[in-house]
């Protein structure tokens, strides 16, 4: 996900893990598949409650422009006291806008830009995934594609979507899909606890959707969350690291790592964290 303006990001990082029943981080930083199971049901007929696979903070807010990087773990879990707008009125705005803006719970964010690594890395992510599906039932969209979820009644923009079969459009939004099968988000530090939490969990509301991937531009480490048959409502985890195929099950598909991180690191990433190298 693109980032936040400079100032706000998160040190929770892959800290996060434990909260989801993850694995802690490893040294060193690169990473052979591993699996978890994440036992997190939803309750039947619910939105999904923002915020709920984080451990501390409110759950609805805008990102604030000085933030205190110790106490901080969702930047979008900030300033819950802001005016909140309609799905149409958001939709007709965003008609109008030059620039896209997601919708979280009401409140309107401007999508910042992002750094020549993040930007490279779902590039690449695309362009694997298109060679590898070719012209059968799936295709996969850039970040201009915009997602909602029903369930809550927030709007994204995926570094990439894929979608299988015909596209399931929003009957108020021709623009927006409903039904994606695998979404890609390339992490940055100022949204990271926010694409490992709040986000993953509204997601995760979505019925179509078999799996979640992010992806670590300050490392080379890709995990992939895939829903479960059972126990219902839970997610195994993967991680990937140099070496290995990053294996989507639920397209048949493998992007070798080596391929997607290709001169990666020759590229600007992210100014707050330096690049880990051991």
């Amino acid at each position: 996900m693109r980032g936040y303006p400079p100032g706000c990001r998160s040190t929770a990082g892959p800290a996060a893990g434990p909260a989801l029943g993850l694995p802690p981080d490893q040294t060193p930083n690169t990473f052979k598949p591993t699996e978890n199971v994440v036992q997190a049901p939803l309750p039947q007929g619910r939105a999904p409650a923002p915020g709920r696979l984080t451990r501390r903070g409110p759950a609805v807010g805008s990102p604030p422009t000085g933030c205190d990087n110790e106490a901080l773990e969702d930047p979008v879990a900030q300033q819950a006291q802001q005016s909140r707008v309609s799905e149409l009125e958001y939709l007709s705005a965003e008609r109008a806008a030059e620039t896209k803006h997601e919708l979280w719970h009401g409140v309107i964010f401007a999508m910042a830009g992002a750094s020549p690594r993040h930007n490279a890395l779902a590039m690449e992510v695309g362009v694997l995934l298109r060679t590898r599906l070719g012209s059968g039932g799936c295709r996969p969209f850039g970040s201009d594609q915009r997602v909602h979820i029903p369930a809550s009644g927030n709007y994204c923009y995926p570094d990439i979507t894929v979608v299988c079969g015909d596209l399931d459009y929003h009957s108020a939004d021709p623009d927006s899909v409903l039904n994606p099968q695998v979404i890609v988000e390339v992490l940055s530090a100022s949204t990271e606890a926010h694409d490992r939490g709040a986000k993953f969990d509204d997601y995760r509301s979505i019925p179509s959707l078999q799996e979640y991937v992010l992806v670590s531009q300050d490392r080379v480490r890709v995990q992939v969350f895939h829903r479960n048959d059972l126990p219902e409502g839970s997610w195994t985890v993967t991680f990937f690291g140099e070496g290995d195929d990053v294996l989507l099950r639920s397209l048949d598909v493998e992007l070798p790592v080596a391929e997607l991180y290709a001169g990666a690191f020759d590229l600007r990433g992210d100014e707050p964290r330096a690049v880990a190298t051991s």
